[in-house]
């Protein structure tokens, strides 16, 4: 059974909720409303330290001629990736999975509570 985990950051609290959504039950209750909060999606991948990646977390990675910078975790086309940077400047998107089985990222952050991590590259 797949398994479908969302966290929702509260605008007002400025914290996030962790929710799941049960496959059998097919659907799950809404507790704040999109004026209210972001929702992101985990991916179902995990950092070196196997904490849960989800949309919107910054990872920090080592790969040969890219950006080894911190990069936010994006839903683009059909899968979760994130846009790296080449020493030429060329951005381009790399699948999630592809990052974590090669380069093995460690979260150090996401987009709400660090936002200043993405301004250092």
């Amino acid at each position: 059974m797949r398994e479908f985990k969302f966290r929702m950051w509260d605008i007002n609290t400025k914290r996030f909720y962790y929710m799941y959504l049960d496959e059998s039950i097919g659907s799950t209750r809404t507790i704040l409303s999109p004026k209210e909060a972001t929702v992101q999606q985990y991916t179902g991948l995990t950092d070196k330290n196997k904490k849960e990646i989800y949309e919107g977390d910054i990872l920090d990675f080592t790969a040969r001629y890219k950006q080894t910078g911190p990069v936010e975790v994006i839903y683009y086309g059909a899968s979760f990736g994130c846009v790296v940077t080449d020493d030429g400047g060329l951005e381009e998107f790399w699948a999630l999975n592809h990052i974590v089985q090669q380069h093995y990222p460690e979260i150090i952050g996401n987009i709400f509570e660090h936002q200043e991590l993405l301004k250092t590259i």
